[in-house]
């Protein structure tokens, strides 16, 4: 970095660039938010949160294969299930589903999870729900119906609150009504909803079954 940057950055506050490319995502301004990021990334040392956004910001602008890279060329599709996930995402997004497949069948269960501020949090059952649903999906696209279900379920399993797995197990009738309603009886809310919760998702859930149903 040569002197004119460096007195350039002298008292520039990261957090408030930060605050503004989150701005720039928040308005879907995937351009600025890309320039910005760039800057942020090299000024923090290609900390893992920054490099994560500015990967986002590649996947909005439809620019797949960048943001496979801003992530892989650091090897955090290796420790970190979001990155990991995003990194698949931009494969099956792409139409590369073997490649997104070999990226997913890493084995995460030892892997980090990050949150919005990029630090490490015990609980990632969301991110391996996203893990499983997207796997779904690319099995779903590659005709392999029962892996996918499997997948589906998967998802559920680890975030009884991923409608979008519950959607592809009910809308695309990969089961029968019987099997449905087990579904619905086998969820885990018990560990992760409230009582109230619990009865609110099973009456919302029960009530998509009877649209299906009534539709069919």
């Amino acid at each position: 970095m040569n002197g004119s940057m460096t007195a350039c950055l002298s008292g520039l506050s990261v957090d408030r660039l930060r605050h503004m490319r989150d701005e720039y995502i928040c308005g879907q301004q995937y351009k600025s938010a890309v320039f910005w990021s760039d800057k942020i990334v090299s000024l923090t040392d290609s900390h893992t949160d920054d490099v994560y956004q500015q990967a986002i910001c590649f996947y909005h602008l439809n620019e797949f294969h960048r943001a496979i890279h801003c992530i892989k060329s650091r090897q955090l599709h290796k420790t970190v299930l979001s990155c990991r996930h995003l990194v698949a995402k931009c494969h099956f997004s792409a139409k590369e589903y073997k490649e997104a497949l070999e990226v997913l069948e890493f084995d995460y269960n030892d892997s980090k999870a990050m949150d919005i501020t990029g630090g490490e949090r015990e609980e990632d059952n969301k991110w391996k729900s996203g893990i499983a649903l997207l796997k779904g999906q690319i099995y779903e696209a590659l005709d392999n119906r029962m892996i996918a279900i499997n997948c589906f379920k998967e998802a559920l399993k680890y975030d009884v609150f991923c409608y979008e797995a519950f959607y592809s197990l009910t809308q695309h009738q990969m089961l029968t009504r019987s099997e449905e309603e087990e579904i619905i009886t086998s969820l885990d809310f018990t560990s992760q909803c409230t009582k109230d919760e619990t009865n609110f998702v099973k009456f919302l859930y029960e009530s998509q079954l009877k649209k299906v149903c009534n539709y069919l």
